[in-house]
């Protein structure tokens, strides 16, 4: 749903007066005993969204994810959640946060833009880490990413926004 939730924000946000893309990116996540270095024997686990280095199988879908950039200064990942695995530690929102919009370097093609430590004060915490790929453009052929699958709710969001301010 990455797709399709970034779209909508992106619309939205455009027709709020906002500049507004969309960026593909990478996202690494890993729970509290990953972060300590502990075996998978230990509970250890992560998960690459987008993983370009070393891909899975993909049977459908698109391997990457897509967050909303506003303004060049915000990012937002409203399904970041799909990638919760409670049975691991990991409990993921809707996410936002300050971008930091580094350019791909030879040394560093996929730069860090995002990272999260969360609930730093219990054992369920994990670390979040988005990596922009602007190059990874599958996402562009995705069923989500028709203009049409989108613009009843983009109306209606704005149609809300406008009444409430």
């Amino acid at each position: 749903r990455c797709i399709l939730y970034s779209l909508i924000a992106r619309d939205v946000c455009r027709a709020m007066g906002f500049t507004t893309e969309v960026l593909p990116c990478t996202v690494m996540i890993q729970n509290r005993a990953a972060l300590e270095n502990l075996g998978i024997d230990r509970g250890a686990y992560r998960l690459i969204i987008g993983d370009t280095i070393d891909p899975p199988v993909q049977h459908n879908g698109w391997n990457g994810h897509l967050v909303a950039v506003i303004q060049d200064r915000l990012f937002l990942d409203l399904s970041l959640t799909q990638a919760s695995r409670p049975q691991h530690g990991i409990r993921l929102s809707a996410m936002y946060g300050p971008y930091q919009g580094p350019a791909p370097t030879p040394d560093e093609p996929l730069p860090p833009f995002a990272g999260l430590l969360l609930d730093a004060e219990r054992p369920s915490e994990c670390e979040v880490v988005w990596l922009a790929n602007p190059s990874n453009l599958g996402w562009m052929d995705a069923p989500d990413a028709k203009e049409a699958r989108r613009r009843k709710i983009v109306g209606k969001l704005v149609r809300t926004i406008d009444r409430v301010f």
